[in-house]
């Protein structure tokens, strides 16, 4: 799944996570002590980058708000099989 700076990160599928988006920014809002440690030890902002991940993913899909995601095809996977749309 995406890396939290996306960095050499080509995603092959693409789930519309349009209708949850908000669910998904307050569960990242429930972790508030890593929310803080992460601002005041990095500089980063979580939220602020997983938005920009999904607005920057639904440019490469079509759709409001995505997520980026490659199958992983690794020996001995057989039992593997799609659940994406």
């Amino acid at each position: 799944m995406e890396t939290i700076m996306g960095l050499g990160f080509a995603p092959t599928e693409y789930v519309d996570v349009s209708h949850h988006i908000e669910t998904k920014v307050a569960m990242l809002e429930a972790h508030e002590s890593q929310l803080t440690w992460l601002r005041d030890h990095d500089d980063v902002d979580i939220l602020e980058q997983m938005k920009t991940a999904t607005r920057f993913r639904d440019l490469q899909c079509g759709v409001h708000d995505a997520e980026g995601f490659v199958q992983c095809l690794t020996w001995l996977r057989g039992t593997t099989r799609r659940l994406l749309p």
